[in-house]
């Protein structure tokens, strides 16, 4: 089976900040900022706290208090810590700080008055030796929404724009559970005859057939902090940047950053070519990229690549979702803000497309040297198989 499996290796850039979540935190309590040299230092605390009982002692009510671990050390450690031996015998790994304000966030960049500083720090995933990487889970997610968009956007036959349209009514109601495009993935991609009896079983996707490897991992000094940024549109019809009322800020992978991985394709009739998935991947970025200029006003000029891919935690629902291939750009963004209603109880999405025109009404940015970017863009550059030698881009 094997001489029908074609390996290719793909290297790829971030192009802006990624953060994909390993569902950990890091508090207050568990580093030191040095403002000086814009760093962050990941303390071991294990590690510190077993230096001796009276460390333990303290560390106990350190714990309890509502002081970061800056000023514990300050006000509490100075008799027994010094920084520059915090730094150097203690620290896990250093996290540059980026355009992150750890100490309440720069009221010159927002209009929001009431947000509300964080200590909180949102982790990237890492293998078990502390090095960045992007899971095969998370580039394979990404791959299935840009081929099923690529698909609903070429289609011509209006019996299944219907059915697409009465699958989203349908699943509105159990929105929780965000289920709304199982059926029409099952409808595209279960093409394999495997299991005749139930097409929608999982084996009949083409999928099954393409896998992607986890990336190989990366230096923790790829990582910088970044933080959460929405862009609106207001009354006078331009930009409008604000931050959230209660700010979250991520480990996320710096742009430049090199990522290498692997995909293999099975060669089958009903399996896509490298070739065709890289022409869908050239078609899903220019209509996202183009969305967002469109309605939230992004220079274009600032994305010149070709293949670009959203990919990870805060890129917005609209990268994650095929609603508006589904049914039609119109249509679509009517269901967007019954979708984001039915998700996000009080918001007042239910009005979102009367209001502005579109949905959703928020595009998903960062800050990273001082620039306002979108989130999560990776760019593929060079694609290969290496057992034949060929160069596929």
């Amino acid at each position: 089976m094997n001489e029908f499996v074609k390996t290719y290796e793909v290297v790829a850039k971030v192009k802006t900040p990624i953060y994909i979540g390993d569902g950990t935190m890091l508090y207050k309590q568990d580093y030191y900022i040095d403002d000086k040299e814009k760093k962050v230092y990941v303390i071991d605390i294990n590690k510190l706290i077993k230096k001796s009982s009276r460390i333990l002692l303290k560390y106990e009510e350190f714990i309890k208090s509502d002081k970061t671990f800056n000023e514990w050390v300050r006000d509490d450690m100075a008799q027994y810590l010094n920084v520059d031996i915090i730094k150097k015998e203690y620290c896990k790994y250093i996290i540059d700080i980026g355009d992150v304000d750890l100490r309440g966030g720069d009221k010159k960049v927002t209009n929001n008055k009431k947000a509300n500083k964080s200590n909180n720090i949102n982790r990237f995933v890492k293998t078990p030796y502390g090095e960045p990487y992007i899971p095969g889970s998370s580039l394979k997610g990404v791959l299935r929404t840009i081929v099923l968009s690529n698909l609903l956007l070429s289609e011509t036959k209006d019996a299944n724009i219907g059915s697409n349209i009465n699958d989203i009514k349908e699943n509105i109601n159990m929105i929780k559970n965000n289920r709304y495009a199982k059926n029409i993935e099952s409808r595209y991609f279960n093409k394999l005859e495997r299991n005749e009896k139930n097409i929608s079983d999982a084996v009949n996707d083409i999928f099954s057939f393409i896998s992607i490897s986890d990336s190989d991992s990366t230096k923790i000094d790829s990582l910088v902090l970044c933080e959460k940024t929405d862009i609106g549109i207001d009354k006078t019809n331009n930009r409008n940047e604000s931050r959230l009322k209660q700010v979250v800020v991520r480990e996320c992978l710096k742009p430049e950053t090199e990522i290498k991985f692997r995909i293999s394709v099975y060669e089958n009739e009903n399996v896509y070519k490298i070739e065709k998935i890289l022409e869908m991947i050239k078609n899903y970025s220019k209509n996202y990229l183009q969305y967002f200029n469109k309605y939230f006003k992004e220079p274009l000029s600032n994305y010149k690549g070709v293949y670009y891919i959203p990919i990870g935690g805060g890129v917005g629902y609209i990268s994650k979702t095929i609603v508006e291939e589904a049914v039609g750009m119109e249509k679509g963004a009517k269901y967007i803000s019954e979708i984001l209603d039915k998700m996000f109880r009080n918001k007042g999405h239910y009005n979102d497309y009367i209001k502005s025109g579109f949905a959703p009404r928020l595009e998903k940015s960062t800050k990273i040297d001082g620039d306002t970017v979108l989130m999560g863009l990776l760019e593929i550059k060079n694609i290969f198989e290496p057992k034949k030698g060929i160069q596929i881009l």
